[in-house]
C-alpha cells in the first residue's frame, strides 16, 4: 500500500546559485515539480509515496529519477520518452524570496504521459491520489489525469488537487475552464488566494472557500503565504496564522504544506469529512509549520522538514 500516489511533473528547477567570477548569474540544478515535492514531503515524514509521470530519455530525466528515489519516492510509474526533453524551469527570486519562473516546455516531457500509461494498479493501492494543475495544461497528459482521477473515484480513493496556477504554462481563462471541469472529481483541494479568486470570482476568503466546499469538496485549504491559511471542512472552518520565519526560497513551501497534510490525513485512516474539527485544525497547523520551514531554506524537493522540526516550531518538542 502507498500513502499517496501522484500523477504529474518531475522537472528540473534551476535555482539562483550566486554569481560567477565574471559577475554572471549562476543557477543550481535541483529536482522539482509540485506533485514530486508533495511526495517528497510525504516520504520525509515516514509515508510511502509514488509518482506517475514522464521525463525525457536524457541525462536530466535519469538524474530526476535518481534524486526522487533518494528522497524515498517510488518511481515504478515513471516513464521515459525520446520525443521530448525533460522539462526545465528557471526559478527567479526577488529580495523577499518570492519566485517567478521561466519554463522550457514546448513541449516538455511531463506533458506527454498517455492515458494507457496510467498505473491503475498503483491507484488501487493508495490511500490518497493526488494531481497538480500542471498535469491539465496539455494533451495527452490532461486526458491521463482525468482518467486517473475518475478511476480513483471509482475505487473510492480520495482525490487531492493543487490548483497551482502558473501563467507561464497556460492561458488564465483556459486554466479556469479546465480546472472547474476537474473539480467535481476532487475531495481535497489546495488553492492560493489568487487561485481561489480565479475559481470563485470573490476575494473574500471564507466566502470563496465555502463556495468551493459547497461544490462537493470535502476539505478546502486556502494558503495565504505569510498571513496564514484558511480551511473549510464538514466539521467547520477556521484560519490558522502563519509561523514567522525568515524566507529564503518560497519555492515548494505550498507543496510541503500539502504533503504534510496528506500524510496526516492518511495516518488517520479516515476520509476528510470524518475528521473532527479540533484534529483537523491541528493538522493544518502542522502543515503550516512544514511550509514555513521549507520557505526558510533553499530547494523544493529536498528542502522540506522532518517531524521533529515541525513539532519544535509548533512548540510541541518531544512528542
Amino acid at each position: 500500500m502507498y500513502d499517496v500516489v501522484a500523477l504529474g511533473e518531475l522537472v528540473i528547477d534551476f535555482s539562483p546559485g550566486g554569481v560567477s567570477a565574471g559577475n554572471h548569474a549562476l543557477y543550481e540544478r535541483q529536482p522539482g515539480g509540485a506533485p514530486s515535492n508533495v511526495l517528497a514531503a510525504v516520504a520525509r515524514l515516514g509515508g510511502k509515496a509514488a509518482i506517475m509521470g514522464m521525463v525525457g530519455d536524457d541525462s536530466f530525466g535519469y538524474y530526476l529519477k535518481d534524486m526522487a528515489e533518494s528522497c524515498g519516492i517510488d518511481c515504478t510509474g515513471l516513464c521515459f520518452t525520446g520525443d521530448a526533453y525533460t522539462t526545465l524551469a528557471f526559478v527567479h527570486l526577488d529580495s523577499s524570496g518570492e519566485r517567478s519562473f521561466t519554463v522550457m516546455r514546448k513541449p516538455g516531457a511531463d506533458t506527454q504521459l498517455r492515458k494507457e500509461q496510467v498505473r491503475t494498479d498503483m491507484i488501487k493501492q493508495t490511500g490518497i491520489f493526488h494531481v497538480s494543475a500542471a498535469a491539465l495544461t496539455d494533451e495527452p497528459c490532461r486526458e491521463a489525469a482525468f482518467y486517473a482521477a475518475q478511476y480513483a473515484r471509482q475505487e473510492k480513493k480520495p482525490v487531492s488537487f493543487d490548483a497551482n496556477y502558473r501563467d507561464v504554462l497556460w492561458d488564465r481563462e483556459k486554466a479556469i475552464r479546465i480546472m472547474k471541469t476537474f473539480l467535481p472529481l476532487v475531495d481535497i483541494l489546495k488553492v492560493s488566494e489568487e487561485e481561489m479568486t480565479m475559481l470563485t470570482g470573490t476575494t473574500d476568503i471564507p466566502q470563496g472557500a465555502e463556495q468551493l466546499y459547497g461544490g462537493g469538496i470535502s476539505l478546502v485549504t486556502v494558503t495565504c503565504g505569510e498571513k496564514g491559511s484558511y480551511y473549510c471542512c464538514q466539521g467547520g472552518h477556521g484560519f490558522v496564522p502563519a509561523y514567522q520565519v525568515q524566507a529564503v526560497d518560497t519555492n515548494g513551501a505550498g507543496d510541503a504544506f500539502l504533503g504534510t497534510l496528506l500524510y496526516e490525513l492518511c495516518q488517520t485512516g479516515s476520509r476528510p469529512e470524518a475528521i473532527p474539527l479540533q484534529q483537523m485544525e491541528h493538522m493544518i497547523k502542522a502543515a503550516s509549520a512544514a511550509g514555513a520551514l521549507c520557505a526558510a531554506r533553499p530547494g523544493a524537493l529536498v528542502g522540506g522538514p522532518v517531524w521533529e522540526e515541525i513539532r519544535e516550531l509548533m512548540g510541541e518538542p518531544g512528542q
